[in-house]
């Protein structure tokens, strides 16, 4: 939302001086620094946002790894569960791992997903600024303003950390489901081989 009000004060500020060169009035700088007051307001919510964002990572990352870990734990031990009722064909006891485990599941999704949303924003921010630099008919003291915005910005990154153990994104869960797949073959194998040697 504050990159799309930073590209719209940027916009109108072009927009008002190209309509200026057309008809040129009175000089306005009291006009001009009025936008540059608006985008550097802007400018400041968007670092108190990420500070908010860094803040809560801090305060909530032993609760993230507890809880992935938890999910991930969950996760294992109901995929073998419904590995062993498929195995003795028990219909109805096939049920209640699959709701366990999907529901895990779906919850490690959404963990991700909205981490994952954070990041993208923050990344958004970033390349709508390099944009709006790049525009020839901005005014030189604007786009210092967002060059040194840029440079600020190149500086933050914004990414959720489980207990600062690793990061939470879709690799993350992509690694995840490599682990429940390999810990799932070797508790299969350990269920299979005492009949094997009978």
């Amino acid at each position: 939302m504050i990159h799309t009000n930073i590209t719209q004060e940027v916009n109108n500020d072009i927009y008002k001086q190209s309509m200026r060169q057309w008809n040129p009035p009175h000089p306005r700088s009291n006009h001009d620094r009025n936008a540059n007051d608006r985008i550097n307001s802007l400018m400041i919510a968007y670092h108190l946002l990420c500070d908010a964002v860094g803040q809560a990572n801090d305060f909530y990352s032993d609760l993230l790894l507890g809880s992935i870990f938890h999910s991930f734990l969950r996760v294992t031990s109901c995929l073998y569960f419904l590995f062993i009722h498929l195995v003795v064909k028990d219909i109805v006891g096939i049920i209640a791992p699959f709701i366990l485990a999907l529901s895990s599941t779906c919850y490690l999704c959404m963990i991700v997903s909205l981490s994952c949303d954070v990041t993208r924003a923050a990344r958004d921010t970033t390349i709508v600024i390099s944009k709006l630099i790049t525009n020839p008919n901005l005014k030189p003291g604007l786009r210092k303003q967002l060059y040194s915005f840029f440079l600020q910005l190149s500086k933050k990154h914004l990414e959720f950390s489980a207990g600062g153990f690793f990061n939470v994104n879709r690799q993350m869960l992509t690694s995840m489901a490599a682990t429940v797949a390999t810990n799932l073959v070797i508790l299969i194998q350990f269920q299979t081989q005492p009949n094997d040697h009978k």
